[in-house]
C-alpha cells in the first residue's frame, strides 16, 4: 500500500486538461512497470528452458555411466554437483516465473462507479473526481510493481549467477576430488 499523499491544496483550480496529463504520465509508469515484470518473467523462462534440457542430459549421461559400470567416484561427484548446481538455478528461476498477482492498466467496474464521484452536478467536477481517485489507484499498484520486481530481480540475478557458474562448479569439484585422489595415493605408496 502507497504511503503517498496529494499534496495539492486548491483543487478547483486545476484544469480537467491537467487531469488527463496526470492520469496519462500515472497509466504510462504502470504499464512501465509491468513491461518489466514482463522481461523479468521471458528471462526466468529463458533460463528453465536451458536448465531443463542440461539437467536431462547429465542425468542421462550420469545414468549411462551407472548401468555401464563405467563410472568412477570423479565423474559421479562432478556430475551429481552440476545437477544440483543447475537444479539450484532451476529453483529460483521457477520462483520468478510462478503465477503471481499482477497490476494491470484500468479499473474494476465497481471501482469506478462510486457514488462519491457523481455527487456534484458539474461534469467536469465529476470527470476530474474520477481521474484523481485512479491515479491514486495507480500510485498503489505502481508500488506493489515496483515492489515485486525488485524481489523478482534479486531472486532472478541469483538463477543467472547458479547457471553460469555450475559449470565452473562442477569442472572445480572435478579438480578437488582428484587432486584428493592423488594425495590420497601417494600417502599409502
Amino acid at each position: 500500500m502507497s504511503d503517498w499523499k496529494c499534496e495539492i491544496k486548491n483543487w478547483d483550480k486545476i484544469t480537467l486538461e491537467t487531469a488527463h496529463l496526470f492520469f496519462a504520465q500515472a497509466e504510462k509508469m504502470l504499464e512501465s512497470t509491468n513491461d518489466v515484470n514482463g522481461q523479468l518473467i521471458s528471462k526466468s523462462h529463458k533460463i528453465i528452458m536451458m536448465s531443463v534440457p542440461l539437467i536431462s542430459l547429465v542425468s542421462g549421461y550420469f545414468l549411462s555411466l551407472i548401468r555401464d559400470k563405467e563410472f568412477s567416484s570423479v565423474e559421479s561427484v562432478s556430475c551429481i554437483v552440476f545437477i544440483v548446481s543447475l537444479a539450484i538455478c532451476l529453483f529460483y528461476s521457477l520462483k520468478v516465473w510462478k503465477p503471481k498477482t499482477e497490476y494491470f492498466k484500468g479499473s474494476r467496474p465497481r471501482n469506478l462507479m462510486n457514488p462519491e464521484f457523481i455527487r456534484d452536478d458539474n461534469q467536469q467536477t465529476q470527470t476530474l473526481q474520477i481521474l484523481f481517485s485512479e491515479c491514486h489507484s495507480f500510485e498503489t499498484r505502481i508500488d506493489a510493481n515496483i515492489r515485486h520486481n525488485l524481489t523478482y530481480s534479486k531472486i532472478l540475478s541469483k538463477a543467472i549467477w547458479w547457471f553460469i557458474l555450475s559449470p565452473f562448479i562442477a569442472l572445480a569439484t572435478y579438480a578437488i576430488v582428484i587432486f584428493l585422489s592423488q594425495i590420497h595415493q601417494y600417502r599409502f605408496l
